[in-house]
This record gives C-alpha cells, structure tokens and sequence, in this order.
C-alpha cells in the first residue's frame, strides 16, 4: 500500500503575537493528530505531520540577526509543546533574512525554509518586447547560502533543510519548499515509488508492459495508485469539514524512500534500458501523465521525484548513467528539479548560481513548481561517494558541475 510521508497543516501566523501562533499551532496539531490517526485506522503507515507557516519574514521582527532568530527559536518551543516535529518557515527573499538563513538551519533541525529565485521582467515600451529573465543576483546569493551551510554543518546536512526554489505554489506539503498562505488549511504527501515501481514490473513479468506496449504503463501506474488515494481522500475532506478547514488535496508525487524499492526497477521493466540511458525522458513523461491523472483532488507537485539521495537506484547508478543536466532534462516532463544532489565542495557559486539559473528558466517557461537542493561537500570530488548519515538519505557518486 501507499505510504502517507506526511500530513501538512498551514497556518497564517501575525506580527509579534505569540498567543495568536499558539492558538493557530495547537489547532494544527489536532487536525494533524486526527487525520493522522483516521489513516492509521483505515491501514496506512503514516510517517509524521509538520506545520507550515506564512514567510517568517512577515511575522517575526526583522530588525536584526538575534531578533530573527528568537522569533523562530520562540516558534519551534510552542510547535514542540504541541509534538510537531517539523517546520516549514517559508521564503528568505529579504536580504537581511538572507544573511541568516544558515544560522536558522544551524540552530534547529527541526526548521526548514526555501529561498526563491524570481523571474525578473522589464517593462517594455509600446511595441517593444517585454524582457525577463531569472533573478541572477537572488541566485548568487543563494549559492553563497548554500556553500556557507556546507562548510558550517556536518559535511554540510544542513543544505537538506534549504530549497532554492523557482516558481513555488503555496501548500505543497513536502518540505523544505512547503509554505503556507490564506486561511488554515492542509495537503497529504504521499510516497508512493515502490508502488509504482513493481507495479511495473509486474506487467513486465505478465508479459504485458514492454517498449510496443507503454501505452498501458499509464494506466497500470493508475489503477496502483488510484484506490488508496481515493481512501485518503475521503479522510482529508472529512475532517477538513469536521475541523471547519481547507483540505488542498493529496501530492500524487511519486516520492522515494531510500530502504524502499527503487523506481529504477520500474525504468527497466519498461524495455527501454536503465535509467539515464535513452528512453528515460519517454518513460518520466509517462510516469508523470499517470500521477497527475489519478481522480483525486490535487495538490503540490504532483509529479515524478528524482533525487538521487533517496533513492537507492537512483544513487547507486550516478555518474554512470546520469548526470545533473539529464535531471534538468528529465524535469521538462516531471518534478521537481535538482534534489538532493550532491557536488564537489569547491564548486565556484558562480556555477551553482548557473544551475539555479537553468532551474528557474525551466520552471517558469513551463510555468511548474521546481526546487533545488544541493550538497557541496566539503573535500570531496566528482565521483567520490558521499558520507552522510542520515535515515532521511542514502550514499552515492558527486556529481560533476561542468
């Protein structure tokens, strides 16, 4: 069956006003806890629940690195008091909040924030051309961000609670690009690889998936999917009407465990080779038209996961099969971008700021939720393995930044 990673609740939280955030995150919580527990009745293993909240910039006082700073330490005890254990803070666009972002991720593993690269466009004169490009200077400092975390924390696991993200919806319920806007409301997240992955292998196995034949992949990747979703569902609007909240849908996102059976066995079933080889981009178009055509009310991403650190195959096959430009490749036709993938340590910014570039120029010409998550590690080459220990990733090959 499916795994439900997460129940994602999102506030909007005020000014300075702590017993409005307390009230606002105790709500939460409870709607957290029952839907959690209704899911556990109905047969799902539901991994955990996580608060997400309006860009913290709106909320806590701004006037300095210390003031920002007890603001979110002050969060993080009241979501404790309630048992949440993750939270999802929103956007850094300030450049004053900017400066501190690896000190809000040195400080608590439990927070998670993104830092968004716009599009920037330029008036145009009539019958001129309006010009618009991805923001470069928001990326430059994004990357001084990203490089200052990897030589501040343990081989640089504090990039895991930092997204760059690029034209990023609210309520996405995966972290640790999730934020929130409007009233209360919540989205389910869903893990789902080794479903889809021995679903097709399955057919492989029938006889009845092969390269003449994908046109049936879609629809078995479906029907696995289709009827534990519709259960979830049901759950979702229920309490939302229960609670007088918002239910935003389910992420229908194929997402990896890296202990789980790898999507990579589903690449091969399909005939088409391994992953990374030709016939990848074909078979992540039809992954993908397959989770957003299951019948439930979406939300988030909502389409195929690639990252190489939670994903066994996925890892084990880096730098052979694949590099980082055929996952920008594969994210014209999928989600969600470049996530958890792992660098040289002495990757100039410049060239993370040039990734973070092609990221937000993909996003927003196809107008999709992307994020980027990278790992510069400190010491380490391309090709060497990474040495994280993390129940959240596996090891693999760094790849190289051309």
């Amino acid at each position: 069956p499916i795994v439900v990673r997460t129940v994602t609740t999102g506030v909007l939280l005020e000014k300075e006003d702590r017993s409005q955030w307390a009230q606002e995150i105790k709500k939460a919580a409870e709607l957290n806890r029952r839907v959690s527990e209704t899911l556990k009745r109905k047969g799902f293993d539901v991994q955990g629940t996580r608060l997400t909240t309006n860009s913290f910039e709106e909320y806590v006082d701004t006037s300095g690195p210390e003031s920002i700073l007890k603001g979110i330490r002050d969060l993080v005890t009241i979501a404790e008091l309630e048992g949440i254990p993750i939270i999802g803070i929103g956007p850094a666009t300030r450049r004053s909040s900017l400066e501190v972002v690896p000190d809000i991720v040195k400080m608590s593993p439990k927070v998670s924030l993104s830092i968004p690269v716009p599009l920037i466009t330029s008036s145009a004169k009539e019958g001129e051309m309006e010009a618009a490009a991805p923001d470069y200077e928001r990326a430059l400092k994004a990357a001084e961000v990203c490089r200052r975390i990897s030589k501040e924390t343990d081989k640089g696991i504090g990039n895991f609670q930092l997204a760059v993200s690029f034209n990023a919806r609210p309520n996405i319920p995966y972290f640790p690009v999730g934020y929130h806007r409007g009233p209360m409301s919540f989205a389910i997240g869903c893990e789902s690889t080794p479903v889809v992955s021995y679903a097709m292998k399955t057919y492989q196995e029938k006889g009845e998936l092969a390269p003449n034949e994908l046109r049936n992949m879609q629809k078995s990747i479906v029907n696995a999917l289709e009827d534990d979703m519709k259960v979830i569902e049901e759950v979702g609007e229920e309490h939302a009407k229960r609670m007088g909240v918002t239910f935003d849908g389910i992420d229908t996102s194929v997402a990896p465990n890296p202990t789980r059976l790898s999507l990579t066995e589903g690449y091969s079933a399909a005939g088409l080779g391994k992953f990374g080889q030709s016939g990848s981009l074909c078979v992540s178009s039809i992954i993908t038209a397959a989770v957003k055509s299951v019948n439930v009310k979406k939300a988030g991403y909502s389409g195929l996961m690639l990252p190489p650190l939670e994903d066994s195959g996925l890892a084990n096959l880096a730098m052979e099969t694949y590099r980082i430009q055929d996952l920008l490749l594969y994210s014209a036709v999928c989600g969600v971008g470049l996530d958890t993938v792992p660098i040289p340590g002495d990757t100039p910014k410049e060239k993370i700021a040039a990734l973070y570039m092609d990221c937000s120029a993909l996003a927003h010409r196809l107008d999709k939720p992307l994020t980027a998550r990278l790992f510069p590690v400190i010491g380490k080459k391309a090709g060497e393995m990474t040495e994280f220990n993390s129940p959240h990733m596996c090891n693999g090959k760094i790849f190289s930044v051309d």
